[in-house]
């Protein structure tokens, strides 16, 4: 684990977050090292933008996109203390409209 990762866990440990959040974000962090090369706080939002619009990211879940997106805010807002300009636009959460019973299933439970 790098330092600037040490540093994230240090920090959520220190906020009171729970474990599965500090291993959600550490391992997604150390993920995103290996993806760039370099340490984290060396990458520039630009270049973040720019993996948050390719397809492959695209195409995860809503869920994973809002995980990622949370641990560079974390990071960012934490550790360094840098800003943090991303333009990444987040799915909608897909609704579906809510099961009602039929006329016709609502004269069979009664009878």
């Amino acid at each position: 684990m790098n330092d600037l990762i040490y540093q994230v866990a240090t920090e959520i440990q220190y906020r009171g977050y729970s474990s599965n959040t500090n291993q959600s974000y550490t391992s997604h962090l150390s993920r995103m090292t290996k993806f760039f090369g370099r340490p984290l706080d060396e990458v520039s939002c630009h270049e973040l933008n720019a993996y948050f619009q390719q397809p492959a990211v695209r195409r995860v879940s809503r869920a994973s996109i809002s995980l990622q997106i949370n641990s560079f805010a974390f990071l960012y807002k934490h550790v360094p203390k840098q800003p943090l300009k991303l333009d990444v636009t987040r799915l909608k959460h897909k609704t579906q409209p809510p099961d009602f019973l039929s006329q016709d299933d609502v004269a069979q439970l009664i009878s």
